[in-house]
C-alpha cells in the first residue's frame, strides 16, 4: 500500500521531469548533430572513433534500455554490446577525445535524469 501511495504522489513530479528531461535531450541531439555536421565540412576532421567500456548504475532491465536506445539515438554515439552481467555497457563513439570527459556527460546527461525517472 505505502509503495502505490509513493507512486501516486511521485506521478506529477515524473511527469514534469520527463518533459523537462525531453528539451534536455532535444539539446544534446542538436548539439551533437551540429558538431558532427561541423566536422563533415572541415577540409581535415577531428575524427577520434574509439569504443569505450561504459560501468553502469542502472540496473533495471527497463533502464539499461531506455540508455542505450538514447545514447543510439544521438549522432556519432552507439550502444555496441552489454556484458552477460549487465553492468558494463559498451559504447562506440566518433569524437573519443577525453575518455573521462565522455563518461562523465554520459552520465550526467543521460543515466542520473533516467535513473531519477524510472524510481
Amino acid at each position: 500500500m505505502k509503495r502505490l501511495i509513493h507512486r501516486v504522489t511521485r506521478l506529477p513530479f515524473q511527469i514534469l521531469y520527463g518533459i523537462w528531461f525531453v528539451f534536455v535531450y532535444t539539446r544534446i541531439k542538436f548539439r551533437a548533430n551540429l558538431q558532427v555536421a561541423a566536422e563533415v565540412f572541415k577540409p581535415s576532421s577531428k575524427f577520434q572513433p574509439g569504443i569505450i567500456a561504459y560501468p553502469l548504475e542502472v540496473q533495471g532491465d527497463f533502464e539499461i534500455f531506455l540508455l542505450s536506445g538514447l545514447l543510439t539515438m544521438i549522432p556519432a554515439t552507439l550502444s555496441v554490446d552489454l556484458s552477460k552481467d549487465n553492468q558494463i555497457l559498451y559504447i562506440h563513439a566518433l569524437f573519443l577525445g577525453d575518455a573521462e570527459k565522455f563518461l562523465s556527460e554520459v552520465r550526467r546527461d543521460l543515466e542520473i535524469p533516467i535513473r531519477e525517472f524510472c524510481k
